[in-house]
């Protein structure tokens, strides 16, 4: 009997001194709903470029990460809630304020405007004869946003911008260069047939975490470890190339 109750004794110890286990951190991921970036599928699942860099972070990791990809206004509004803990976006003062920016991912986004010949476009005044092609809720931290002599036409997204430019329904489009130039390509305009950009300028693109987010010192660190590492071994490129940018 001694001896069952020393056994007894040490299996309580060591159940004691084993590490508990913990589950896998969760993290729920907010992405453009904006081609390239992030493109619903209709079937539930999403593809897209911040699609496949998030893919990329999940690769060998322990955090159970999901994605989900939503317009702008209401991306915005998720982060600030709480409801989205992470998203990826260009950092300005307007972004800073609505999250936590994170890493930067060695990308930089062009805030442009994109005619088609022969309109050319050299300086901001030239701005103010055209109407240009504006996706709903998009904003550049420019004095653009709240320029009223800017003769801006709001479109669904920047597909229906591409659309109404190749029809000559507007006469530039103003929004993210990437943006902008995949979705002309995709409703069939091609890039030889539009005049230079005229850039408004160059925003660094980052990780975000909403304020709100459940997320330790540790767990940031992580996130910015993780990034810091597919960005110095070309893993994003990688990426970047797969689109064509």
């Amino acid at each position: 009997m001694p001896g069952l109750f020393a056994v007894l004794v040490f299996i309580l110890i060591s159940a004691a001194n084993a590490p508990a286990y913990s589950e896998p951190k969760s993290l729920h991921v907010g992405l453009l709903e904006i081609p390239p970036y992030a493109i619903n599928r209709g079937d539930g699942t999403i593809h897209g470029l911040f699609v496949d860099i998030f893919q990329k972070f999940l690769k060998d990791n322990e955090w159970n990460i999901t994605l989900a990809a939503y317009p702008t206004a209401r991306l915005k509004r998720y982060m600030q809630n709480g409801s989205v803990d992470c998203t990826i976006y260009i950092r300005t003062p307007a972004t800073e304020e609505v999250a936590e920016p994170i890493v930067y991912l060695g990308v930089d986004f062009n805030s442009a405007v994109i005619a088609k010949k022969p309109t050319q476009i050299s300086k901001y005044e030239d701005l103010k004869k055209l109407r240009l092609g504006v996706a709903r809720g998009t904003i550049f931290g420019h004095k653009i946003d709240t320029d009223n002599e800017i003769n801006k036409l709001i479109t669904r997204d920047y597909r229906q911008s591409a659309i109404m430019l190749s029809r000559n329904r507007v006469d530039a489009i103003l929004g993210v260069d990437w943006s902008i130039l995949y979705n002309l390509m995709q409703v069939g305009v091609s890039l030889q047939d539009l005049s230079p950009p005229f850039i408004l300028r160059s925003s660094e693109l980052w990780v975000f975490c909403s304020h709100l987010a459940k997320l330790t010192a540790s767990d940031k660190n992580a996130i910015r470890q993780r990034f810091e590492n597919l960005r110095r071994s070309g893993q994003i490129d990688q990426v970047l190339s797969r689109y064509n940018l």
